[in-house]
């Protein structure tokens, strides 16, 4: 609904096609959508939070390249927020971040892991109403 507003207001003062082109297709960009995942490393037991647009088993098959560790995907998230909801998780797990495993991997508990999705769905709620309340956040 919230676009569908915009949407009119944009198109009742503005007749210029390019503009409402323009416009539209800025929310088509924004409202792509991708995962963020979390895989474990089955050896180390570390787990790595990411994103992607594309095939999750395909960016395993890339992390696994040149590794004789096992990487499994635990869990997974759609929305078009997935970067955002990315790098708050990295936030929140930033203390539990691996020596040597890049901004990615964590040593997380058995509750983080269980509690992934809901830590997604938070954030997205979050990150969704900082979007439509607070002109500073975008």
């Amino acid at each position: 609904m919230y676009f569908f507003n915009c949407f009119v207001k944009v198109t009742n003062k503005i007749h210029s096609k390019q503009i409402i082109f323009t416009f539209f297709l800025k929310f088509l960009i924004i409202t792509d959508m991708g995962f963020v995942y979390l895989l474990c490393q089955v050896e180390t037991e570390t787990f790595k939070v990411g994103v992607t647009k594309n095939n999750i088993d395909s960016r395993i098959k890339q992390l696994s390249t040149g590794s004789s560790h096992e990487i499994i995907l635990i869990n997974k998230y759609e929305s078009e927020h997935y970067k955002r909801i990315e790098g708050w998780l990295h936030r929140k797990y930033n203390h539990l971040r691996t020596d040597g495993g890049g901004q990615e991997w964590f040593n997380l508990t058995i509750n983080e892991v269980k509690n992934f999705k809901s830590d997604c769905e938070f954030a997205e709620k979050t990150i969704k109403s900082l979007l439509e309340n607070n002109d500073f956040y975008n």
